[in-house]
């Protein structure tokens, strides 16, 4: 299973975290069940992850109110966890998966992330997602969206709901949780830190080559690269880290 896509045409379907890159992921984008005020209902669909104001979401309507409903289904992949990620949803967000409450989120720029081992099935799994976008209140951050339904001056629509990619993580139950990494051109070394515990290895790679490696039980590392290539318009370099985690033989 890798990048496993449900549907023929799934929009989006590139890896959403191109920072902390696995091989097996599913994208749940594409038709869902989609209905629009207070009361749960699904009247319609929706195509994930275009927000209902455009077009390309297949509803194209401005005039929404503050509340929005997306409902779909899905098998769920062999895990011993499983993460629900959802990229970004405008602005208040709550999120079932089989009826119990697994997210609420408040921030309509951020992505967030639900642990739903204990809830997910096999098969015949329901998420339900409930946004909140309240126009008229501006204290809310919306960058150049409009208060109103039609945008004028410089200011543009308003992006209500799901407007970026919703997907599915398999884990083993120990796994890499969080990776930063930050270089030292002048002194041509990388210092790599891993939120994760046990022994771990970084291989650092330019232009498919091994540059620097390093292997421990540390959560920081630096590592001393043989080759330093800066980037530049004119020689774009850019290094691939890859981080293994080890199991307890080794």
């Amino acid at each position: 299973m890798i990048g496993l896509v449900l549907g023929a045409k799934t929009p989006r379907d590139e890896y959403p975290r191109p920072m902390l890159r696995r091989r097996d992921w599913v994208n749940l984008n594409g038709e869902w069940e989609f209905g629009a005020g207070d009361e749960r209902v699904f009247d319609r669909t929706i195509t994930v992850p275009f927000c209902p104001q455009s077009e390309l979401s297949g509803v194209g309507q401005t005039d929404l109110g503050d509340v929005v409903w997306y409902r779909r289904t899905f098998d769920a992949p062999p895990a011993e966890r499983l993460l629900l990620h959802l990229g970004a949803v405008d602005y208040r967000a709550t999120v079932w998966v089989n009826g119990e409450e697994v997210a609420a989120h408040e921030g309509g720029h951020t992505p967030f992330t639900a642990d739903i081992t204990r809830v997910a099935r096999d098969g015949g799994n329901e998420i339900v997602v409930r946004a909140e976008d309240p126009l008229a209140d501006r204290t809310i951050p919306r960058g150049k969206q409009y208060w109103s339904t039609k945008p004028e001056s410089i200011f543009y629509t308003a992006t209500t709901g799901i407007w970026q990619t919703v997907w599915l993580e398999p884990l083993p139950e120990r796994s890499i949780a969080g990776l930063r990494v930050d270089p030292d051109p002048g002194a041509g070394a990388v210092e790599v830190h891993v939120e994760t515990e046990g022994r771990k290895s970084v291989s650092v790679r330019l232009h498919g080559e091994e540059v620097g490696h390093w292997s421990g039980k540390e959560s920081s590392c630096r590592i001393e690269l043989a080759t330093r290539a800066l980037w530049s318009p004119e020689a774009p370099n850019l290094y691939s880290v890859e981080v293994t985690l080890h199991d307890r033989a080794g």
